[in-house]
């Protein structure tokens, strides 16, 4: 069944291969907090934690410690190959983010959609009404390494309330091969957009994620209105990487509460 799942802010624990760590020059006198992407025989290239982007450190200038930890978990040979995501549009999330607007209605976002060169319909306007718009419009081009399905949530009145962009859905086992480098390329993508994260929990715990249940670790201000935030959810045994906005403000937490125990 096609349904929005129900949002917990930042409640995603750590996980071990997708924390952040230091990356301290030969030296040992400087660090560069970041987690890894990939390595080749002369360089690791990082994503910094102070501002997302990612980096080269050549290996011949990390400390010993470092190159050890690196050998250990990502050795040349070993590892398995990058993921080889679809290339990104720049512009279509944007553009279909600023296409439609909180408090419209149904009606009004079910024709800016049906007009737009950027989503395509997959249902016959037949039966509309009666599905609601939920998984019916999904974008054309990649956005975040794939294309995403369009999700609403409406007020009483039915209008526009919060929208999300969920990918298509991805099995558990797939954690390291496919859903982090997803959920790393919907953090670019909102990134490029909006600069840097107002908050962030760079620790992904894919257990944490429960049934029925959307997981946001990055957290955006919406220059337009609201917040855009980046995370995952599941439904039963499938996992989404998830871009939601809301017209909510929603405050950065520093010190994130995990979720309650079942």
């Amino acid at each position: 069944m096609l349904r929005l799942l129900t949002i917990v802010f930042f409640g995603i624990a750590a996980s071990a291969d997708a924390a952040p760590r230091p990356w301290k020059n030969k030296e040992g006198t400087r660090a560069v907090r970041g987690d890894f992407v990939t390595r080749d025989d002369k360089t690791v290239t990082i994503r910094r934690s102070t501002d997302f982007k990612q980096i080269q450190l050549p290996l011949d200038k990390i400390h010993a410690e470092d190159l050890a930890w690196l050998n250990a978990n990502h050795p040349l040979g070993g590892a398995a190959p990058a993921v080889q995501l679809a290339p990104d549009s720049k512009t279509d999330l944007k553009s279909i983010a600023n296409l439609i607007s909180y408090g419209d209605h149904f009606n009004d976002v079910m024709r800016k959609l049906k007009t737009c060169p950027l989503v395509k319909g997959t249902l016959n306007e037949t039966y509309l009404a009666r599905t609601g718009l939920d998984g019916i419009f999904h974008t054309v081009s990649s956005i975040a390494g794939g294309q995403y399905d369009l999700y609403f949530v409406w007020d009483e009145n039915q209008k526009l309330k919060e929208f999300t962009f969920r990918s298509e859905a991805m099995k558990a086992e797939q954690l390291n091969d496919v859903i982090l480098p997803r959920w790393k390329r919907a953090i670019d993508a909102v990134t490029l957009l909006y600069g840097p994260p107002a908050g962030a929990n760079e620790k992904f715990d894919l257990n944490a994620i429960r049934n029925e249940k959307a997981l946001y670790t990055h957290l955006w201000k919406n220059p337009v209105q609201g917040s855009v935030l980046v995370g995952a959810g599941r439904l039963e045994k499938e996992i989404f990487v998830q871009i939601h906005y809301t017209q909510q403000n929603i405050p950065v937490q520093t010190n994130p509460t995990p979720p309650p125990a079942p």
